[in-house]
């Protein structure tokens, strides 16, 4: 817990004061309220999870953390670049199957596919979901850290 608070608190001094290199989730009409952008921090919390999975030698959900982070941070800096009326954003498509992948890896990890293929579908769709609940969740200013601190 320590090493991910100091991950936050490094990257947020750096984005704040250094190179500002988190993109920005700017205040748009409808759900997104807040008065000013806000950071996307989410990201921040990533070193801590891979140094986990080395130490633990997990290397399909290194691999699935890398695939997921990677397609949310380049989704929220083309969703900052985006006009008002343009939601921006990476397609759906690629969003989806870079999903299913790291899902597909995630039920790897838990399971064999070949000689349990009921709870490998199952642990797939439990982590396909999960995945898109949170990020619906953190679409609600960040209500996904928060659950995830609590």
């Amino acid at each position: 817990m320590l090493t991910a608070a100091a991950c936050v608190a490094i990257g947020e001094f750096c984005n704040r004061r250094v190179i500002g290199w988190l993109p920005d989730d700017p205040p748009r009409p409808g759900r997104k309220l807040h008065a000013r952008p806000i950071p996307l921090a989410g990201v921040l919390l990533v070193p801590t999870l891979l140094a986990w999975c080395i130490a633990d030698q997990a290397w399909l959900a290194l691999t699935a953390i890398v695939i997921a982070t990677t397609i949310g941070f380049e989704d929220d800096r083309r969703k900052e670049r985006a006009g008002p009326l343009d939601d921006g954003g990476l397609d759906w498509r690629v969003k989806a199957i870079g999903l299913a992948a790291a899902a597909a890896l995630v039920a790897g990890a838990a399971s064999d596919p070949l000689t349990e293929p009921w709870f490998f579908a199952a642990a797939f769709c439990l982590t396909f979901v999960l995945t898109n609940a949170i990020n619906f969740l953190d679409n609600t200013d960040g209500v996904a850290t928060g659950l995830a601190a609590s």
